[in-house]
């Protein structure tokens, strides 16, 4: 074990680690992503994406992206969205979400997926891309927490919490839940509990504490020796509740699993008492 932050951590405002400056190269193509969400509005269609664009001519220094949501609309928007597009003078991508409703048109303009290893990334950059999925931005943490105000109207963590410490995880939390939107909804796994036997749980001790026997492990069970063991948390519940300012418990599903954790899933709904 290390006293050093976790991975997905070690970048974040909260660990001791410095912030590495991302290279120029590494960044997104786009400083700026304007989402236009529209249903059956294609009469004022073109001075909402007109004034846009006046506004990326006047910071031309920002690289920006229009994209614009089609939800369902029956007035000719898709057509006319089409001819702006051609003539636009910055980029303009069409987006269709036949789901009415401002939540399915505002998660198919955008969304925002985290991962701590760039290999991880790459390949969900390239599965996105053979299923003509565009509207996803990939993110290191470090990208993630430097990008100034952004917020999210769903967040969703799976199978994260378990692998950081309390100490670790319940700051990640919280910083999440500071992006969320005043009306959004966060959902968070949560391990809280462990029904492996004390065997098994001095096994895991003893693969995380002892040098040498997490190797002598994984060759036993016909592993590679070199193949890490990557030692898995449970929370309090009360402190999770804590650091979501939430008064009371709030959740929804709990799910007990064949490696001996019972977890639950935690949702937070702003602005619902």
């Amino acid at each position: 074990m290390t006293d050093r932050p976790h991975p997905l951590l070690r970048d974040h405002p909260f660990a001791s680690a410095p912030v590495p400056t991302t290279p120029r190269s590494e960044r997104p193509s786009f400083e700026v992503s304007f989402i236009v969400c529209t249903r059956d509005r294609a009469a004022v269609l073109e001075a909402c994406i007109a004034s846009i664009q006046a506004a990326c001519r006047a910071h031309a220094a920002f690289a920006a992206e229009l994209v614009v949501v089609d939800n369902g609309s029956r007035d000719g928007t898709s057509t006319r969205l089409a001819g702006i597009a051609e003539t636009s003078d910055i980029p303009v991508t069409a987006v269709s979400e036949p789901r009415p409703g401002l939540a399915s048109a505002r998660n198919a303009g955008l969304v925002t997926a985290v991962d701590r290893s760039p290999a991880m990334l790459d390949a969900a950059r390239r599965e996105a891309g053979e299923h003509g999925v565009s509207n996803v931005q990939f993110r290191t943490p470090a990208e993630l927490f430097s990008s100034g105000g952004q917020t999210f109207d769903f967040i969703t963590c799976y199978f994260v919490m378990q692998r950081l410490p309390p100490d670790q995880g319940l700051p990640l939390l919280a910083s999440l839940l500071d992006r969320l939107t005043p009306k959004g909804v966060a959902v968070f796994h949560i391990p809280f509990r462990s029904t492996a036997s004390s065997a098994l749980t001095a096994l895991r001790w003893l693969r995380s504490a002892v040098p040498g026997m997490n190797a002598l492990v994984n060759t036993a069970r016909r592993r590679p020796a070199g193949e890490p063991f990557v030692r898995s948390y449970t929370y309090d519940l009360a402190a999770v509740f804590g650091a979501a300012e939430l008064a009371q418990p709030v959740v929804s599903v709990v799910l007990p699993t064949r490696a001996g954790w019972i977890h639950v899933v935690v949702s937070v709904c702003r602005g619902v008492s």
